[in-house]
């Protein structure tokens, strides 16, 4: 009983005691604090990922979704970004390291081929807009402005399509020569092949957990870029890819329900014959082409135009116009979202590089 005793009243002084204490638990608050973060971050990511999970009936992508998804992307490249010059690296992160170094390069590489697919897309829309504009307000034109109008519409509209159709044309070529879309689908796909080099858990893996954080923002980019490469084909052949991921970070299980549902909404697309997966850009597309049919009716085979023609043609050029002017500046917000992705991801790279310099090889 004695024994007893004293156990509990040494006990008690160890309570009392902070040197005592220190043995056992000596806190970190940096430490603590950067936990926190991490904790917040990765609640915070399951959240947004979470919304970026629709409904596959609709059939198509808003673009607004491929908005947020770049936003959410850039906030992770931002988190990085920030811990990488906090973080230090010894010979045994070198493999890694090195291997994250090489990702980056190609997903800049990926980012840059995307922003000029982008603008291939906006030079379509250029031309449907100017072709709206000049066939709106035609009610009180005379007979010869009239025609005149109407054709240079009608011309532009013809560009537009001619263009497009080379487009499609383009991303059905085999290898040799293959389009810019197909490239970065295919050096993504090569990108996720071997996703288990700088993945937590394997042989490779750091134990520095900032690379598990790098592991979870490649997957998350290669995802993305994926989607944007499938969005902005024309009749995509090929359907889009899933990338395997690991159990860390947490937020990663989250992604591969967004992949899943995102491979379901866009092979529906497919297997329908969709022209375009984006949604605005697969409106603005049926609406340019039966504008230009019903021009057509009246500058090739020259139908007299009535005054019941010219309001209908009036409506439906303005309707072309809204349409046109509502995804320019869809796709200009989509435009800058890649810039400021492409920038965050280039401070990343440079990260890293300062990391190789800095560190004990």
């Amino acid at each position: 009983m004695t024994s007893m005793y004293d156990a509990l009243a040494n006990g008690l002084h160890s309570l009392r005691n902070p040197r005592l204490i220190s043995r056992f638990h000596t806190p970190n608050p940096k430490k603590e604090a950067e936990e926190a973060v991490t904790v917040e971050l990765n609640e915070d990511l399951r959240n947004r990922l979470s919304c970026l999970i629709i409904s596959t009936d609709q059939g198509r992508i808003p673009i607004i979704w491929l908005q947020e998804a770049v936003n959410v992307v850039c906030d992770v490249c931002a988190y990085i970004s920030d811990l990488l010059p906090k973080v230090t690296c010894s010979e045994k992160d070198r493999i890694v390291l090195e291997s994250n170094l090489e990702d980056a390069l190609r997903l800049l590489d990926v980012c840059n081929a995307l922003k000029e697919s982008l603008n291939d897309l906006q030079h379509y829309v250029m031309l449907v807009r100017y072709a709206a504009v000049t066939g709106k307000d035609i009610k009180d034109t005379t007979d010869e402005e009239l025609k005149a109008r109407l054709s240079r519409a009608l011309e532009s509209l013809g560009k537009a399509t001619y263009f497009m159709d080379a487009k499609v044309e383009e991303n059905n070529r085999s290898s040799e020569g293959r389009s810019k879309l197909e490239a970065c689908s295919s050096m993504l796909r090569n990108l996720g092949t071997y996703p288990h080099v700088a993945a937590p858990c394997s042989r490779r893996a750091s134990s520095n957990a900032i690379f598990t954080d790098m592991y979870g923002l490649k997957v998350l980019v290669m995802f993305l870029f994926s989607v944007i490469a499938i969005s902005l084909s024309i009749k995509p052949k090929r359907a889009l890819s899933l990338f395997y991921t690991k159990n860390q970070p947490s937020w990663l299980e989250v992604l591969q329900t967004a992949q899943q549902n995102m491979k379901k909404l866009t092979d529906s697309a497919i297997s329908c014959g969709s022209v375009a997966i984006l949604k605005e850009v697969e409106e603005v597309f049926v609406s340019a082409d039966g504008t230009r049919d019903v021009l057509g009716k009246f500058c090739v085979h020259e139908k007299p135009i009535l005054d019941a023609d010219k309001s209908n043609i009036s409506k439906q050029c303005e309707q072309l116009s809204r349409d046109g002017d509502a995804l320019r500046l869809d796709l200009l917000q989509l435009q800058q979202n890649l810039d400021r992705l492409f920038r965050m991801l280039l401070s990343i790279r440079v990260g890293l590089l300062d990391l190789v310099c800095t560190s004990e090889f």
